[in-house]
């Protein structure tokens, strides 16, 4: 499928569907909208959600050319993302237009990765609702809860989706690798810091963890229960269990909410990349 087409046979056709199951998030937090999208790293890409007026005008017109989080998966990190804070300046007068067609402001994009495939949510808000950021920022759980109950009402559509994605490595060519920023902070400055104010740098750069464990901790990071944990790598919850007690102690942890403080402490390093 190309990309109009996903949106006429999915989002057009679903639009009375994503609309009920919104009702009770849009009750609770006064989040009007939301879209869902995943992107291979071969560019397959699928994308379901509210306004189907919109979506099909941001498709057919291009916008989405300058979306910088409509990229390859290896250039984008996981987490929270919020939209108003591009640099692309076509990007933000997009955002502009879609103030004025919808009345839709105050994104904000939550990306997890899955099998090294991006698995994101956009929720946005009306222009006069800018405390919404304290509910994404604060209720974390509860936007994780409306993502599992929208999959589980969705689990058939969204399977019939993933059978004719579009291609947006093909639609976007080179802008589907967008360049990677300039750092202000280099590698030998950051170490430099961090020695300074005492950090053990040459511990810290012998810790050495395995794929499977990496993989472990990057679900664990995004809130994760060990059986949850298990249940997405296939193995059961006492080899999770084993995975964390190993992780601990390579990392000098004493108790697990300690793996959390370690991880910031080896990214800020770039000795560790989950993403």
């Amino acid at each position: 499928m190309d990309l109009n087409e996903i949106i006429s046979e999915h989002t057009l056709k679903k639009s009375h569907k994503l609309t009920k199951i919104l009702e009770p998030l849009k009750l609770i937090s006064g989040i009007k909208g939301f879209f869902h999208y995943t992107i291979s790293p071969k560019g397959l890409f699928t994308i379901i959600g509210t306004h189907p007026t919109w979506m099909e005008e941001y498709y057919n017109e291009k916008y989405y050319l300058h979306n910088p989080f409509l990229c390859h998966p290896s250039t984008l990190h996981e987490g929270v993302h919020f939209p108003n804070t591009a640099r692309d300046e076509q990007y933000l007068e997009m955002l502009q237009l879609r103030r004025k067609r919808i009345d839709a402001d105050h994104a904000m994009i939550l990306v997890n990765k899955v099998h090294g495939e991006i698995d994101a949510f956009c929720f946005f808000t009306n222009t006069d609702n800018p405390q919404i950021y304290n509910f994404y920022m604060n209720e974390m759980s509860l936007l994780r809860s409306f993502i599992d109950f929208f999959k589980s009402e969705m689990k058939e559509d969204l399977t019939h989706l993933k059978m004719s994605p579009a291609n947006m490595a093909l639609a976007k060519k080179e802008l589907f690798f967008p360049k990677e920023p300039k750092k202000i902070i280099t590698t030998s400055l950051r170490h430099a810091f961090l020695k300074s104010i005492g950090k053990d740098l040459n511990w810290l750069t012998s810790i050495k963890l395995t794929n499977r464990e990496k993989e472990v901790l990057k679900h664990l990071r995004i809130g994760k229960t060990a059986q949850e944990i298990a249940n997405l790598l296939f193995i059961s919850r006492r080899t999770v269990e084993k995975f964390l007690e190993n992780i601990k102690l390579k990392l000098h942890c004493e108790r697990r909410s300690e793996i959390f403080d370690r991880l910031i402490e080896l990214e800020q390093l770039e000795i560790l990349n989950l993403s």
